[in-house]
């Protein structure tokens, strides 16, 4: 060798050697495990490794959906196969050994034509398939051989509206944590059923069947955190109906049929007091409050009675729940009264009352929501937002959507301690002249408004801490342009060059909306990026 070019040392050869080795070893591990997929695609098929959306894992997919299969055809080398698809075909029996040569983690097979499983039909995969979706066929009962499915932890079977559950229905699956259920019309769930799933099944989902009481059966589901019986004719809830769900924090009683003053025993849910935070009654016809039945949820946090018939809440009806932040009473028809938030006044953060009725705002009661920050009062019978239409209540946070407002008070919502967050789309705005001090807001909406844009829109579009949303309907030179965007300001900079009002002001320091709503930090971002956008954006139009 030359002694003008210095030889390589052992360290930076072997160091190059590891390096490209390990890049070798890389490219034709991923080119085996992709080819492995497409060697064994069947015609029709989409194979491939496809990214979660999600959590940007990259899973390996056998697409085989909508081919009008008749049955599962043959698989070979498919231990790398993470997702088998074979849904939307007209299979009607799956054979023993239907997955042989295969061993996806996920196999759906929902919107077949399945009556028929024979009982060693998954023995290939009862130890690896952890998702299996037999939705919208039509099963009778469970197939013996779904016991031998150690692994599973997601069983979706809804939409078998012939499907009958027997004691043990469920026997073997040690590791199921969803089981869905929903619109199989099931009228009752036999003693027993749950058994064998008693000690690992946390979602239930019950929705759209034929109940007419809350089984007795759910009482072995000792672990299940959430229990969605929406849509079941069930007309009463009797005393300890949930006795033994030791971890139950969601339940959903929507749309079922509470219409008697007693539907609700004052015990019904004494069992889950010190665990349910999630309770909703939506579209369930009741006609008075349950306080009693609430009264012992001492760590309820959300609780819906939006779309019933109450016609009032008696003085103190929701005392006792004194972890509540979320309260939805839209739809119902009740006047407020000054006693009817004792016990939430320190908690709730959030109200809705939409589509009441309300002509205005029943400011005295809801002044004394010391902490709410939130308040939705969308679809009532607002036409104008006159001086103090919130004045004393202390949400910053306001919706105010489809409805016929026209005119809104520069003093509407004046008096905050905190920047306004307010969402007005679907009205009859035609101007902002409302937002005569932009330093009030932090965010104003007015889409789907016949917003006329002037010197003054430009105004308010111009300062850096507010987030202006909505288009311009007029004038013609600002149509259709985007009150936020550059066009309409470039546009707009021009026509207004001499008006005083288009000029930015400093505003003084108030506190924000967003940090006592949990929201600071994505307004505070998206404003950044946009006065951002729009300062590089005018820079490269001028």
């Amino acid at each position: 060798m030359s002694p003008l070019i210095p030889a390589p040392t052992m360290t930076s050869l072997t160091m190059f050697c590891c390096v490209a080795g390990l890049g070798l070893w890389m490219a034709v591990t991923s080119y085996s495990a992709s080819a492995q997929v497409t060697d064994l695609c069947p015609t029709g098929c989409r194979c491939g490794p496809v990214e979660n959306p999600f959590t940007y894992e990259t899973v390996f997919t056998i697409g085989c959906s909508n081919l009008t299969l008749t049955e599962v055809m043959e698989f070979r080398g498919g231990e790398k196969v993470d997702v088998l698809d074979l849904s939307g075909h007209r299979i009607s029996v799956l054979k023993n050994g239907a997955f042989k040569g295969i061993k996806p983690k996920k196999i759906l097979l929902q919107n077949n034509n399945i009556s028929v499983i024979e009982p060693e039909a998954f023995t290939d995969v009862a130890l690896v398939a952890e998702k299996l979706d037999l939705s919208t066929n039509n099963l009778f009962h469970l197939p013996q051989g779904l016991e031998n499915m150690s692994a599973l932890k997601t069983l979706k079977l809804a939409g078998n509206r012939k499907l009958k559950l027997v004691k043990g229905s469920f026997r073997g699956l040690m590791s199921l944590e969803t089981l869905d259920l929903d619109q199989c019309f099931l009228s009752e769930i036999p003693d027993g059923t749950f058994g064998d799933v008693g000690g690992t099944l946390r979602k239930l989902h019950l929705s759209g069947n034929k109940l007419t009481i809350i089984p007795v059966s759910l009482q072995q589901l000792r672990k299940v955190e959430e229990i969605d019986l929406d849509n079941n004719p069930i007309t009463s809830i009797s005393a300890h109906a949930f006795r033994g769900m030791e971890k139950l924090k969601k339940l959903t009683l929507n749309r079922n049929e509470f219409s008697k003053p007693d539907s609700l025993h004052p015990l019904a849910f004494v069992d889950v007091a010190l665990t349910l935070e999630d309770l909703d009654f939506y579209h369930s016809r009741m006609t008075v409050c349950p306080t009693e039945a609430l009264s012992p949820l001492r760590k309820l946090r959300t609780l819906g009675f939006d779309a019933n018939e109450i016609k009032a809440f008696p003085p103190k009806a929701f005392q006792t729940l004194d972890s509540l932040t979320k309260l939805v009473l839209d739809g119902n028809k009740f006047n407020f009264t000054e006693d009817m938030f004792v016990g939430i006044t320190d908690t709730l953060t959030k109200l809705s009352i939409r589509g009441m009725g309300l002509t205005q705002l029943p400011v005295r009661e809801l002044a004394a929501l010391d902490h709410l920050q939130w308040l939705d009062a969308s679809a009532n019978n607002f036409k104008t937002l006159p001086d103090n239409f919130t004045r004393g209540i202390h949400a910053n946070r306001y919706t105010l959507e489809h409805m016929k407002v026209t005119d809104i008070s520069a003093k509407a919502f004046s008096g905050k301690d905190r920047t306004v967050h307010l969402d007005l789309e679907d009205n009859k705005i035609k101007r902002l002249d409302f937002v005569a001090d932009p330093c009030m807001f932090e965010y104003v909406a007015v889409s789907e408004n016949p917003l006329f844009c002037d010197c003054h829109s430009l105004h308010v579009a111009s300062h850096s801490h507010i987030i202006l949303s909505g288009m311009c309907k007029g004038p013609p030179p600002f149509a259709n342009m985007d009150v936020s965007g550059v066009p309409f300001k470039k546009l707009a900079q021009k026509k207004c060059a001499n008006n005083a009002k288009t000029m930015e002001i400093v505003c003084p320091a108030i506190k924000s909306h967003s940090k006592s709503t949990g929201i600071s930090v994505k307004h505070s971002l998206t404003l950044l990026m946009t006065s951002l956008m729009t300062l590089l954006a005018l820079t490269f139009y001028m």
